[in-house]
């Protein structure tokens, strides 16, 4: 499990994650999507991911 990762979604509505270690690594996966995801990354307190840059459209 890494730091980072990128929930990504598809023209069909589908989803998917990619890890990062760094959130350098995920924005710029972010910025080729055009916003289309939102990056979280890992809060060890309470064993899951946060949101931290919001998609740029309504999901």
């Amino acid at each position: 499990m890494k730091e980072y990762r990128v929930r990504f979604w598809r023209e069909d509505g589908s989803g998917d994650f990619l890890e990062f270690d760094s959130m350098e690594q995920a924005q710029v996966f972010y910025n080729s999507v055009s916003g289309q995801a939102e990056i979280q990354r890992y809060v060890e307190e309470i064993h899951d991911y946060e949101v931290v840059v919001y998609p740029t459209f309504e999901v």
